[in-house]
């Protein structure tokens, strides 16, 4: 049985929503920014989509990976102007790598 998140993150999803767009991503990762510097951080980015959120993260200096199911949403994510960003398929129910592989946990927000 197909999960309905399966069906539902795709082209549709991205004609859907078209107001969420890089300027909207890019206010949003300004904002964790000025409260966690992003600067040589590592972050995972889970659910990362298209990758808006995630080549934000990286212009301001983070070593991101992005983790999506979807694969239509993660061609999307591989255009060129978002070539800093290391993107992998993947649940995020089920991480394909282990949590310190990334950083996660290793350098903790506060």
């Amino acid at each position: 049985m197909t999960e309905w998140f399966e069906q539902w993150f795709g082209e549709e999803y991205l004609r859907l929503y078209p107001h969420r767009d890089d300027r909207d991503a890019g206010e949003a990762v300004a904002l964790i920014d000025r409260v966690v510097p992003l600067a040589r951080r590592p972050v995972l980015d889970l659910a990362c989509g298209p990758g808006r959120h995630a080549a934000q993260l990286a212009a301001r200096g983070a070593r991101t990976v992005g983790l999506d199911l979807s694969l239509p949403l993660l061609a999307r994510a591989r255009r060129p102007a978002r070539g800093s960003v290391a993107l992998v398929r993947g649940d995020l129910r089920h991480l394909p790598c282990a949590a310190a592989a990334v950083g996660v946990g290793v350098h903790p927000l506060t």
